[in-house]
């Protein structure tokens, strides 16, 4: 019981930044019942909004790939994941065709 107080108290820590909906709906996926995928969900939540990559999340973070995707496929309910082409490697590309050495 005593047990079960400090993890609801600890919860509601983590959750301190977000709206009580907000709250819900975090609280909705399976994995929010994990207090640690829980924290570092929330620790990324400032990533998640559309404007940086995982590499960039990766280096800023300290944290390896395996681990980054991981955590998005546990809260994948709560995000949507969107792929684009790296306009540097595009040019590179098209410039290596058009000037092969």
């Amino acid at each position: 019981l005593e047990l079960e107080k400090l993890k609801e108290k600890r919860r509601e820590e983590i959750l301190k930044e977000f709206t009580p909906e907000e709250k819900s709906v975090i609280l909705g996926v399976p994995a929010s019942n994990n207090l640690d995928d829980l924290a570092r969900f929330v620790s990324l939540c400032r990533y998640f909004r559309g404007f940086h990559h995982l590499e960039e999340i990766m280096y800023l973070e300290n944290i390896r790939r395996a681990t980054l995707l991981n955590l998005v496929d546990k809260f994948r309910d709560l995000l949507i994941k969107t792929e684009h082409e790296d306009q540097v490697v595009v040019k590179f590309f098209r410039n290596a065709r058009e000037n092969p050495s």
